[in-house]
């Protein structure tokens, strides 16, 4: 009683000592990556592990430091190229990586690996690393050593959220309405983020398909500062940026449809793509692509005998209505004949009747023509007037209009070349110029009759003197 103990524990030289050292790993973990992760990356783990105790870890009785992938397979696959910067015994069994081997009194090994994110899992990556055997520990992260609290194993654990940016394209109209010319187009790039973590935009959209058809009316703007937008050049313009987990923006842009002359291959094809990617030669419908057929009908109508030609009572005219579809997408067909101008000079005779899937349906003098003519389609309504005789007769000119949408019901007048309207003026019959020769032609007027009627005279008077010549002799 009352002897202090020595300042240090050497049992060889003290009676009643014993020294007995403790071995102590201290084990920490980092990750190497981005600070926003996409799929494809690669994420470098680093594990190390010191011995902080006051013996050496031999060979007979070694350090044994082990990390569980099981949180990061799911999401990320292990490249297979774990090392160790001390002699070891480095061994990989899925999910499972160990190293064993001996570390002197404040000796460290540091192993090193990577995995390469890949799709389909939590969007988490979660790491445990830890000295000893056993199960894979829960580590205390409260403390600035981290250790299981059940078994007091030391531990280490990394965790890192993914990003998951999900890109869709929409447009309004929606994808596969037929266009005509003029009409507005509005295309919606959305971006949302699904994942874990910060996520990566960066995009291409290609309207190199649109532009050749569309003008642009309005210029791409993102919806959110945190994208970028660049201007349309070459026909297409890139989107960039990153999204918070749970995050979503968009950007947009208007365009207008070329009048029909002024078109291109009649599809509005529109793709949104990876950088570098390379838009297919057509638009067919998929993920991230819209396409638009543009439809533009041609109408036109014609007359046999030919538009301007003179008529006569009892003739016959067939009129043809020809609808041409000089666009891709089948479009809907509404136009109406007004032959107001028509039947006051004749009468129908062979109703209208159509072809290429159109309807003609005639309710008095007007011939009403609906129906879908597909893409690059064409289709004729046809029929046959006679004319009246003169009596029954009205102007005397038979005039024909065809109006599509938008002038239905206006005729006004027929101008010449007008591919929309012919006109035939009805010629008077022949009538009887008088002597009973009915049926023959004019070949006088009144002063040939006054002439001929003074030659009879003369001719009688003639005779007259010559007989009075004849009883004086």
């Amino acid at each position: 009683p009352g002897t202090p103990p020595p300042t240090a524990c050497a049992p060889a030289t003290e009676e009643d000592s014993t020294c007995n050292p403790v071995r102590e790993l201290e084990i920490s973990k980092r990750a190497v990556q981005s600070p926003i992760l996409t799929y494809g990356d690669t994420v470098t783990y680093t594990v190390t592990a010191r011995n902080t105790g006051n013996a050496d870890y031999t060979a007979s009785n070694p350090a044994v430091v082990k990390d569980d992938l099981s949180g990061v397979l799911d999401d990320a696959d292990y490249q297979a190229d774990a090392k160790a910067d001390k002699t070891g015994d480095l061994d990989y069994q899925a999910p499972l990586l160990q190293w064993t081997g001996a570390l002197a009194v404040d000796e460290t090994v540091t192993i090193t690996y990577t995995v390469r994110l890949k799709r389909g899992g939590d969007l988490n990556l979660r790491n445990v690393a830890w000295a000893g055997g056993g199960a894979t520990p829960t580590c205390d992260l409260s403390t600035t050593d981290s250790y299981d609290p059940v078994t007091g194993r030391p531990c280490a654990e990394e965790g890192s959220g993914v990003g998951d940016v999900v890109d869709a394209k929409s447009a309004s109209p929606a994808a596969g309405t037929v266009l005509s010319a003029g009409q507005l187009v509005t295309y919606t790039l959305t971006f949302t983020n699904k994942g874990t973590g910060a996520g990566a935009v960066n995009k291409v959209d290609q309207l190199g398909g649109v532009l050749d058809d569309a003008t642009l009316v309005t210029a791409p703007a993102a919806s959110d500062p945190a994208l970028t937008v660049s201007p349309v050049e070459n026909g297409q313009f890139s989107v960039k940026g990153a999204l918070a987990a749970g995050r979503s923006a968009s950007v947009t842009y208007t365009v207008q449809v070329k009048p029909a002359g002024q078109q291109g291959d009649k599809v509005l094809g529109n793709w949104l793509l990876e950088p570098g990617e390379a838009p297919p030669a057509a638009c067919t419908a998929g993920e991230d692509v819209t396409c638009h057929p543009v439809g533009e009908v041609a109408a036109k109508k014609s007359v046999n005998p030919k538009d301007g030609s003179k008529v006569t009572a009892g003739d016959t005219l067939t009129y043809t209505l020809t609808f041409t579809n000089t666009g891709t997408g089948a479009t809907a067909v509404t136009y109406v004949d007004k032959l107001a101008g028509v039947l006051d000079d004749a009468t129908v005779v062979k109703e209208p009747k159509a072809t290429g899937g159109l309807v003609a349906k005639r309710k008095g003098a007007r011939i009403k023509v609906t129906g879908q003519l597909a893409g690059n389609g064409t289709a004729t309504v046809r029929y046959t007037v006679k004319v009246k005789p003169e009596a029954a007769q009205g102007d005397a000119l038979l005039a024909n209009f065809l109006r599509g949408p938008g002038v239905i019901g206006k005729t006004g007048k027929c101008s010449s070349g007008d591919p929309m309207c012919t006109k035939n003026p009805v010629a008077p019959p022949a009538k009887d110029t008088g002597g009973g020769l009915s049926g023959l032609p004019n070949t006088g007027g009144p002063a040939l009759l006054w002439l001929l009627a003074g030659l009879l005279l003369l001719l009688s008077g003639a005779g007259l003197v010559i007989r009075s010549r004849r009883r004086r002799s």
